[in-house]
């Protein structure tokens, strides 16, 4: 998987650089927009970490075909905005729809990631951007714009870029002809029902010569239920959940220092941006060439669109899950709006 392009920390290091004339690049910010207070929201969305499934409505019994990403936790990208502007960060970006010459295959998606209280890690690069859940408390943020189609989640990074279908599928070998490497495939295709015993099991023993990342198998979360096994999209998001959790048990630190991997489809060719539902544009707290691009993010957004995102920072965690109290403020990501942050 490649969130950002190889020189993005020279391109970050640039709009550092012009952090303060962000403005006058873009326009003057305007003063006195009335800009939505998100932070408490995301850390909402962040504490429900009880759900394995979204409920029915009108009912706190779970529905197997809601995922719990739809009502919970923050599904988030990593990525920049081009320097010369031809794409910003809601854009797709060249990448991801004329691949990266032969070696890159994940065209038709792009990557996520979610984090939750019980879902975590510490890589969330410098900056980029969030998005608003199609359901749950916060839903109605949401309305009127586009529901992104979560194709297949990875519960570690699932180096798409050199998968199949639009990153879902099996990962090819560039060193004999693209063909796809065993083993690697859509979980359900390959009886891989349960996240904690079979999953686990799969992915700690690849053949010899076969990297985890490419053996690891991701969870179809779009068409489950036409897939072996029957489990339908959001039984299927809860064994993913379970693989991702005992990951964090048996190899914590690994774990810890490893994004998950959500695989989104690409919006519609010429998608109005209004109709993206973004929740926020985040940088990493410390960061200054993140919060810089972030800045770029919001004012770029609302010139284009009339709509004010707020920037918010993210603290990332310190410590792992299970190495300290679970209550122990060093495992939790933290969102703050800044007043000093917005530009418009």
């Amino acid at each position: 998987m490649q969130f950002l392009p190889r020189n993005t920390k020279a391109l970050l290091k640039t709009w550092a650089c012009i952090a303060l004339s962000v403005g006058s690049a873009f326009g003057a910010a305007k003063a006195g927009t009335n800009i939505p207070d998100v932070a408490p929201e995301m850390t909402a969305l962040y504490n429900i970490y009880n759900q394995g499934m979204c409920p029915y409505d009108g009912s706190n019994d779970p529905d197997p075909d809601r995922p719990a990403f739809m009502c919970s936790g923050i599904l988030i990208r990593t990525a920049a905005n081009d320097p010369n502007n031809r794409f910003f960060v809601w854009d797709l970006a060249p990448s991801s729809t004329v691949g990266m010459g032969t070696q890159h295959t994940g065209q038709g998606g792009v990557s996520f990631s979610w984090i939750r209280k019980d879902i975590t890690f510490r890589d969330l690069g410098s900056s980029g951007y969030t998005l608003y859940p199609s359901r749950g408390p916060y839903a109605l943020k949401a309305r009127g714009k586009i529901t992104p189609k979560v194709l297949c989640g990875f519960p570690m990074d699932g180096w798409t870029n050199f998968r199949a279908d639009a990153g879902c599928g099996p990962a090819i070998n560039t060193q004999a002809n693209n063909a796809p490497i065993a083993g690697g495939n859509v979980c359900q295709d390959e009886s891989i029902l349960q996240g904690a015993t079979q999953w686990i099991e799969h992915y700690e023993n690849p053949p010899a010569g076969t990297p985890q990342y490419f053996w690891q198998c991701g969870f179809d979360l779009y068409t489950s239920a036409k897939r072996p096994g029957g489990l339908r999209n959001g039984q299927a998001f809860q064994q993913w959940m379970y693989a991702r959790g005992r990951m964090e048990q048996i190899e914590g630190d690994r774990t810890f220092q490893n994004r998950n991997e959500i695989r989104i489809a690409d919006w519609p060719a010429g998608t109005d941006p209004r109709a993206i539902p973004i929740q926020s544009f985040y940088y990493v707290e410390g960061n200054t060439a993140g919060r810089a691009d972030a800045q770029k993010s919001q004012q770029v957004y609302y010139q284009k669109t009339g709509i004010a995102v707020p920037v918010v920072q993210i603290s990332v965690p310190t410590m792992r899950v299970y190495s300290v109290p679970y209550n122990d403020p060093r495992i939790l990501f933290t969102f703050k709006q800044l007043p000093g942050d917005q530009v418009i």
